[in-house]
């Protein structure tokens, strides 16, 4: 599977070996935590009116995940769960624009992937595996849609 270009690719591809290796996800979790950490000072350095379509697909695959993981454990109804919605409602208003970056939804965006971290760090390796799962179903029916 080709890797779509973006700054923030460790938000994207989780490959299946790293999820049966202990080693390999803590390495992998680390790689992650540098990833956020480094699109999250980026949310503050972008300009006003800046193009960003790969950032803010990959900050929303990102906050779909962290959405499917909390929703397999149940925790729909959590100040986690509405804090990673605002986040997402930024990046849907930045598409609608023609991804646009404003800088008015770094803070919003910067905080739901706070959230999305923590519910990634928390969550056992197989809840996160299906996460990915349940949002790689969801982009092929989306898809399917888009060609039908």
């Amino acid at each position: 599977m080709k890797q779509p270009a973006t700054t923030a690719p460790d938000f994207l591809v989780v490959d299946k070996h790293v999820a049966l290796n202990p080693v390999a996800r803590a390495i992998a979790r680390q790689a992650m935590r540098s990833a956020f950490t480094t699109f999250q000072i980026k949310l503050y350095q972008l300009a006003d009116g800046e193009r960003v379509p790969e950032d803010c697909q990959a900050a929303a695959k990102c906050l779909a995940v962290a959405t499917a993981v909390l929703e397999l454990q149940g925790r729909t109804d959590t100040v986690d769960m509405r804090v990673i919605a605002g986040g997402m409602g930024a990046l849907t208003d930045v598409a609608s624009t023609g991804w646009l970056w404003r800088t008015r939804h770094a803070t919003a965006v910067d905080e739901a992937l706070k959230r999305a971290h923590a519910a990634y760090d928390q969550a056992p390796a197989r809840v996160v595996q299906l996460a990915h799962l349940k949002v790689h179903e969801l982009e092929r029916r989306m898809a399917q849609q888009v060609t039908a």
